[in-house]
């Protein structure tokens, strides 16, 4: 994976009073790969345009590099691509809303190696509540800024009692100051 990897967003319904303008992750593919424009669009080859079902011209840019968007009715029903080099808060937080294997993927791509102890802690929203993906790196690379740290073993064994704050990953073991 990388900065120039193409993820597909989609605007539609959702969020606490399920509002129009959530934006929610799609796929981890590029907005020509989006299955709504084959299912309920058509393209008419005499003059490069696509078509909603109904004949009317569909608001859409679809660009070689696979970024773009369908704007099928603006706020209920959109699609958008674009590179994670672009991505901002909002799209950050569409991933750890998803909690599906891609998004877990691009995630543990932008977070980087501490991912799985983010994760794991349950801290992951905070770590990518970012307006770019070098602010992410930034941060994500130092666990005492979010008040992570590596435990002994035997430190790891008496904390039975408090055993949210404690974890084992990838056999080391951390507690959770927060």
């Amino acid at each position: 994976m990388k900065n120039s990897t193409v993820v597909t967003f989609k605007k539609g319904r959702g969020g606490r009073f399920h509002n129009g303008g959530h934006v929610s992750f799609y796929s981890l593919c590029k907005i020509q790969d989006v299955s709504v424009l084959e299912e309920y669009m058509f393209f008419n080859e005499e003059n490069g345009k696509w078509y909603e079902g109904n004949g009317e011209e569909l608001d859409c840019q679809l660009n070689e590099d696979g970024t773009g968007y369908i704007n099928i009715d603006s706020e209920y029903n959109s699609y958008y691509a674009l590179k994670i080099e672009d991505f901002n808060r909002s799209h950050f937080a569409a991933l750890v809303e998803n909690d599906h294997f891609e998004s877990d993927e691009i995630l543990e791509f932008v977070v980087g190696e501490n991912y799985e102890i983010f994760k794991g802690f349950e801290v992951i929203s905070e770590v990518v509540d970012c307006d770019s993906i070098s602010e992410i790196k930034k941060y994500a690379s130092d666990l005492d800024w979010y008040n992570i740290e590596e435990v002994s073993e035997e430190e790891y064994d008496e904390s039975w009692l408090d055993d949210e704050n404690y974890r084992e990953i990838d056999g080391k073991f951390y507690k959770y100051n927060g």
